[in-house]
């Protein structure tokens, strides 16, 4: 029996990226033995202490950063369901364990509670690879979600991703009908067609490329990546027909990868649709409503979608509301925040968050309130503010700036800042504001801290462009003096 075209299962690029990002050099092909599973801890189902002969096994590699895997679930359910007397289905999480104690509690119990929350609808084995991810590496697993069918001989006979995989493929391979070369053999050709397509299309030949794509996809029109490949050839060269075709994505209600979607829908062309990106943000916190931290993240994802909207246009009451409902979203992360224990910390980056974006949204209105805001940061010593950037805003009031206080924002810059050239950064518009005030005396001596710091870095282009600005400072308090 034919396997269907659309069945068969992409994985070659994915791979090929990732195994730079990893650095494993374990990958499993189709007609290796299939390595044993070393479990940390087994959360439902039937453990697998070793591959049975004449028994088929479905085993998926998960994680629980990876959407895909979450919308994997309940498809992974139906075949465990319709193959429950032929196949054993099992998931391992994984990519997130624990490197450095033997256990990670705090992973594990996430896992768990998704387990319990999910039910019914989770009826598989589910295990967690050890803290070392022994079976990860093991199994050569590079990109999440990848299933495994292993056959009667303990051999591998399939891999791919489990969204695609249909239950036809099982009911040949348990009928003992399913030809692996020819499913090889469909899968490479499938793999060196879109790896020429996006070749095509990085040379600069878009119309080109996107013929191509759209003969994959009436050959593979189950393939929901080729649909997120097209949106992306079209949105990459600005052609306005990518939002016509993320609007039909969105009203397919398809399992695509909304998460790596969203962003793109607004960063990648010079013609986004904020709408489509802002329904895309509510699907992706609709599927990880399950667990707060990653709720967490995806509110915040939709509080950047607001500000890049109303950024830019140069209406000032379209910018309040886009930084209004940013703030409103972030109070909202921060209540989540301060509910769960474990994400306190986290709770103070929103908080810093919130406090930076009222002071946009209202510096251009009301500068003494936005000064008494940043006096008030000042006093509370946010940590995770962005003191150099702050610095800046400061220092760009529309009127006469507050000399002073930007003074003790650049003083938070250069304690707080993480990479040496902002700190550097930080200290020579320190010196520029001593210049402003006529406090020359400050001003030399900052310079020369700053020159200072820059020799220890052995930077040479943060040593000239500093050793410059002081030669430009004393040229020009020389001329100052002659004045005089």
């Amino acid at each position: 029996m034919k396997v269907k075209p659309k069945i068969i299962v992409y994985i070659g690029v994915i791979i090929s990226i990732l195994t730079q990002t990893y650095g494993q050099d374990t990958t499993l092909s189709v007609g290796d033995k299939a390595p044993t599973l070393i479990i940390q801890k087994w959360l439902k189902g039937t453990p697998i202490k070793k591959f049975e002969k004449d028994k088929i096994y479905l085993v998926e590699f998960t994680a629980f950063f990876c959407p895909g895997c979450h919308l994997a679930i309940p498809h992974l359910t139906e075949l465990a369901m319709e193959f429950k007397e032929e196949i054993q289905v099992v998931s391992i999480y994984t990519g997130e364990s624990n490197t450095k104690d033997s256990t990670d509690v705090n992973y594990i119990e996430r896992i768990e509670r998704l387990v319990k929350r999910k039910g019914s609808g989770m009826e598989f084995t589910v295990g967690i690879d050890d803290y070392k991810q022994t079976t990860k590496k093991k199994w050569g697993v590079y990109a999440y979600p990848t299933a495994f069918i292993v056959n009667r001989s303990g051999k591998i006979i399939w891999i791919g991703n489990p969204n695609h995989l249909e239950s036809d493929v099982l009911k040949q391979v348990v009928s003992d009908k399913f030809n692996t070369d020819e499913e090889l053999s469909q899968g490479n050709k499938y793999t060196e067609h879109l790896d020429n397509i996006l070749k095509i299309e990085k040379k600069g030949d878009y119309l080109t490329a996107l013929k191509g794509i759209d003969s994959l996809i009436a050959a593979y029109p189950q393939r929901s990546e080729l649909y997120e490949y097209k949106f992306r050839i079209l949105a990459r060269n600005n052609d306005e027909r990518a939002n016509i075709l993320l609007q039909w994505m969105l009203n397919s209600n398809e399992n695509y990868n909304w998460t790596g979607l969203r962003e793109d829908a607004y960063l990648l062309s010079k013609y986004p649709d904020y709408g489509l990106a802002l329904r895309i943000a509510d699907i992706v916190i609709e599927n990880v409503a399950y667990d707060v931290e990653s709720k967490v993240n995806a509110l915040n994802a939709k509080a950047r979608i607001y500000l890049y909207k109303s950024y830019g246009g140069g209406n000032l009451e379209e910018e309040k509301r886009g930084i209004k409902k940013a703030i409103d979203i972030w109070q909202e992360v921060l209540e989540l925040c301060n509910s769960n224990g474990i994400l306190v910390d986290k709770a103070k980056e929103f908080k810093d968050l919130i406090y930076r974006y009222q002071y946009k949204m209202i510096v251009k209105t009301n500068e003494e309130e936005a000064e008494t805001l940043v006096q008030q940061m000042l006093k509370d010593k946010l940590e995770y503010i962005n003191w150099y950037y702050l610095l800046d805003d400061v220092l760009q009031l529309p009127t006469q700036p507050n000399y002073d206080l930007a003074l003790q924002v650049a003083d938070m810059a250069i304690i707080t800042s993480p990479i040496e050239a902002m700190v550097l950064s930080s200290k020579k518009k320190k010196a520029d504001i001593y210049a402003t005030k006529g406090d020359l005396e400050r001003a030399l001596t900052t310079y020369r801290e700053v020159v200072i710091s820059s020799e220890k870095s052995k930077n040479q282009n943060l040593i000239k462009r500093y050793k410059k600005a002081l030669m430009e400072f004393k040229r020009k308090f020389e001329l100052e003096e002659n004045n005089k």
